[in-house]
C-alpha cells in the first residue's frame, strides 16, 4: 500500500496477477505490475512492469489478450506470452474511443465482444455509469471513420462475460440489472459474424459495423444480488441478505447467505422456443454429468408444461366470451369451435412441449423426468403432458420394458387417472410380476398398498386386490 496506488483493478493471467497502479518509486507514474503467484507481492523483487500513457481507468483479460482504458480515452491491447515463468508484454495496437462519447471518467468496466473478427474490427463492451453499450472502432482502411455506438441496457449494475464454449454456444454476456439478470448468447455463428448482432439490433455508425439481425435475450429474476457465474455447472452464485432480531435485542443482526439460482432450463427453454433444437441438444449434453441435471431438466418440462396450459386456457375463455352471444340451436357449432381452437392451441407448430419432450427423450433419465414432473403438477394438466410422449400406457410399458421399476410404480397414480381401469388390471399384474421376479420388497408393498387404496372406488382394483390377497 506504502509502494503503490491501485487505480484500473487487479485480474490474474494464469500465474501472475496483473495490477493497474500508480507506483510512487517511479513518482507515481501509471504502469502495468506483474506479480508471479510463487513470489512475495513485492515491488523491491525482480517485478515486470509496463509504462502506461495515463492512469488506467478499467482493464480486462480474455484468452492472452489484455484490454486497459486510460483516462485519455484510449484503449490498448497487449499481447502476452508467458515463457519460462515469465510474462511478455507486447502492445498490439491502440484504439480511441473519444469520438464515441464515451467519458473515461465514468466507465466502470471494459471488456470485448467475443468475436472471431476481432482483431480486423474490434467491438468493446462499455460498462459507463449505468449505460452498457457496445463500441466498433474503425481500424486500417477504417481508421479515419467514426466509432459505431449502440445502447445495450441503460440500466445495468455489472457485466460478465462467460467464455466457456458449450455445444453451439461460444460465450454469454451477462448483465444485472438490479432486479433481473439478462443473458445475451452468443453461438458460434454470431462468434465468427463479428458477436455484435447477439447484443444490439442494430449499430449506429460506419456501414461494416451495421447489423440487422434481431436479438435474442434471456431474462431470469434470481430474487438476490447475483455476483458470479459458474458456467459449467449452469447456476448464478450470489448473496442474499437475511436480518434477524433476536427479543429484547436493540439492533438487528445481518447475515449475507450465499444463494445460487440455475438457469440452465431457462437458457434450454430459450433454444427450444427459438427452434434451435439441435443447439438446445448439444447444449444439454454438455451438462449431463451433473447431479442435479434431472431436476433442471423437471424445472424445464414443468415451466412449459404450464405456461401452455395457461396459454389454452386463456384462449377457452376467449372462445367462451364470443359465444355467449350464440343462439341456443348454435350450442353444438359453439362446442365443436371450442374444441377445435383447443386442439390448435395444443398442436400448433410453435408449442415448445412437444420439443421439450423431444430433448428429454436423448437422455437415460428421460422417464424418470416425466414422472417426477407430473407427479409435481396438477393432475388437469396430465392428459395435455402424456399426449406428448405417446400415451399414459405407451409410457408405463416402456418404463417396464427399461425395468425402470420404480418409475413405473411411481405412473400407477398417472395410468389410473387416464386409462380405462380394465386397462390398468392387466398393467398392474406385468408390473407386479416384475418386481417379484426382482425381489423388490419395498416396489411389492407399494403396489399393494396402490390396488389396496384404488379398490374403495374401483370394483376393478376389488376384484384385483381380492385376488391378489387369495394368491
Amino acid at each position: 500500500e506504502a509502494a503503490l496506488a491501485c487505480e484500473g483493478g487487479l485480474l490474474w493471467h494464469r500465474e501472475h496477477l496483473v495490477v493497474a497502479c500508480a507506483n510512487h518509486a517511479c513518482g507515481g507514474a501509471p504502469q502495468l505490475l506483474f506479480f508471479a503467484r510463487a513470489r512475495p507481492l513485492d515491488t523491491a523483487g525482480d517485478v515486470q512492469a509496463v509504462a502506461l500513457a495515463a492512469p488506467a481507468v478499467a482493464m480486462s483479460c480474455h484468452d492472452s489478450e489484455l484490454l486497459v482504458l486510460c483516462r485519455n480515452n484510449v484503449v490498448y491491447q497487449y499481447a502476452l506470452f508467458d515463457a519460462l515463468g515469465v510474462v511478455q508484454v507486447s502492445l498490439r495496437r491502440e484504439a480511441s474511443l473519444a469520438q464515441a462519447g464515451v467519458d473515461a471518467r465514468r466507465v466502470r468496466s471494459l471488456q470485448w465482444v467475443p468475436s472471431a473478427l476481432f482483431d480486423a474490427r474490434p467491438a468493446f463492451l462499455v460498462h459507463e455509469g449505468i449505460e452498457l453499450k457496445v463500441v466498433c472502432v474503425g481500424v486500417g482502411a477504417e481508421e479515419g471513420q467514426p466509432p459505431s455506438v449502440a445502447v445495450v441496457s441503460g440500466r445495468v449494475e455489472f457485466t460478465i462475460t462467460s467464455g466457456v464454449n458449450f455445444g453451439n454456444m461460444h460465450s454469454t454476456v451477462w448483465w444485472f440489472s438490479g432486479s433481473h439478470l439478462y443473458a445475451a448468447l452468443i453461438s458460434l455463428e454470431d462468434f465468427m459474424e463479428g458477436g455484435v448482432g447477439a447484443l444490439v439490433d442494430s449499430m449506429e455508425g460506419g456501414a461494416r459495423h451495421r447489423h440487422r439481425r434481431r436479438r435474442h435475450v434471456l431474462r431470469i429474476r434470481p430474487e438476490f444480488f447475483p455476483v458470479a457465474i459458474s458456467a459449467d455447472r449452469g447456476m448464478a452464485v450470489g448473496i442474499d441478505q437475511d436480518w434477524t432480531l433476536e427479543e429484547h435485542a436493540v439492533i438487528g443482526l445481518a447475515k449475507l447467505p450465499v444463494r445460487a439460482k440455475l438457469y440452465l432450463h431457462n437458457i434450454l427453454d430459450h433454444m427450444l422456443s427459438d427452434g434451435a433444437e439441435q443447439d438446445a441438444l448439444m447444449y444439454a449434453a454438455c451438462f449431463e454429468h451433473l447431479e442435479f441435471f434431472p431436476h433442471a431438466m423437471e424445472i424445464l418440462l414443468h415451466e412449459v408444461l404450464e405456461r401452455e396450459m395457461d396459454h389454452f386456457h386463456q384462449h377457452r375463455q376467449h372462445q367462451l366470451a364470443v359465444s355467449d352471444d350464440a343462439t341456443e340451436s348454435d350450442d353444438a357449432v359453439v362446442s365443436d369451435g371450442v374444441a377445435a381452437a383447443a386442439a390448435a392451441v395444443i398442436n400448433n407448430d410453435a408449442a415448445v412441449l412437444p420439443r421439450v419432450v423431444a430433448l428429454l427423450e436423448n437422455f437415460s433419465a428421460f422417464h424418470e423426468i416425466v414422472v417426477h414432473c407430473a407427479r409435481k403438477t396438477e393432475a388437469a394438466f396430465w392428459s395435455h403432458l402424456f399426449a406428448c410422449v405417446g400415451g399414459p400406457e405407451k409410457f408405463f410399458r416402456q418404463c417396464l420394458n427399461n425395468s425402470e421399476l420404480e418409475t413405473a410404480t411411481q405412473s400407477l397414480i398417472i395410468l389410473q387417472t387416464l386409462e380405462p381401469a380394465s386397462v390398468n388390471e392387466d398393467n398392474i399384474l406385468a408390473l407386479l410380476a416384475k418386481v417379484v421376479a426382482a425381489q423388490n420388497k419395498d416396489l411389492c408393498l407399494e403396489i399393494l398398498r396402490f390396488v389396496k387404496m384404488t379398490s374403495e372406488s374401483d370394483p376393478t382394483m376389488k376384484r384385483l386386490l381380492t385376488s391378489l390377497q387369495k394368491s
